[in-house]
């Protein structure tokens, strides 16, 4: 079943309607339960999604749900399929029946005493059993190929870093949340600072005519004549915890590789890929 499909069997547990925040955690506590749902990050009421919060739109204009501030309820397309969906799911059955009934109140307490990770950019409150970690000041790489915007986001909370470089000649992606528009939204949300250099990637016409070593020789020239962007982004490693930020999920198949080992050389800072 797909994730959207399961938002509307949730809805549709609930009697066609449910407060926005409680259909978050509703989805974040069957996210625990099941593979391949949303991801969360710790947010504002503990547990959210943005992806999720992107299915809602996309349901929203496809009429299948109604959203204010506070409440999102079937409508439409969206009460013909829930109609239809399988009523003996067991794993969207147990969580509405163990925490469907519960007040909103109730549900945020549950939460966040088991789940103290998610409480720590709460307005509500804070656990006093979760400590806020800040990396050490190295080279951090990463590639968001294969993870969700949220689990990116994630990766860089659970670290501690403080800043993304993004390396990509072209900071735009078709996969959601990774084109330097969102970036810049949702990691200002985090405290997480968000530097695009494109001149530190490498140009198109590269990318399509040059393969293998051939096109990390022709980076390697490309870097000489760029010599001022590796200061500048020098300058920021040595400063705040940052992660130069690309699309591969492995190093070796990415120029973030080169450029992370000439700036290794530069300012003496160890080297840490987190995907590899």
């Amino acid at each position: 079943m797909s994730k959207r499909k399961i938002i509307l069997s949730i809805i549709r547990l609930s009697k066609g309607r449910i407060e926005r925040i409680k259909l978050f955690k509703l989805g974040f506590l069957l996210s625990q339960r099941i593979k391949n749902f949303y991801d969360f990050v710790p947010y504002k009421y503990g547990p959210y999604s943005f992806e999720m919060d992107r299915d809602l739109r996309i349901m929203l204009n496809k009429k299948q749900i109604f959203q204010d501030s506070k409440t999102i309820q079937l409508i439409d397309n969206g009460q013909n399929i829930a109609t239809h969906l399988n009523k003996t799911i067991p794993y969207i059955n147990t969580i509405s029946s163990e925490f469907g009934r519960l007040k909103t109140k109730q549900l945020l307490d549950h939460i966040y005493s088991h789940y103290p990770y998610y409480t720590q950019f709460s307005k509500v409150k804070k656990s006093s059993s979760f400590e806020i970690k800040t990396a050490e000041i190295s080279i951090y790489t990463i590639g968001y190929q294969n993870l969700s915007i949220d689990e990116f986001i994630n990766t860089l909370v659970k670290k501690g870093l403080g800043i993304v470089i993004d390396v990509r000649n072209n900071p735009s992606s078709y996969k959601y949340g990774f084109s330097k528009f969102w970036l810049e939204k949702y990691l200002s949300k985090f405290n997480i600072e968000y530097k695009s250099t494109p001149e530190l990637g490498i140009p198109k016409i590269y990318r399509k005519s040059l393969s293998g070593n051939d096109l990390w020789e022709k980076y390697k020239e490309i870097l000489v004549s760029e010599k001022a962007y590796i200061n500048e982004i020098s300058q920021i490693l040595q400063k705040k915890p940052s992660v130069l930020m690309c699309f591969e999920e492995t190093p070796e198949q990415c120029h973030r590789l080169i450029l992370s080992e000439i700036l290794r050389e530069k300012t003496k800072l160890k080297v840490i890929h987190l995907r590899k």
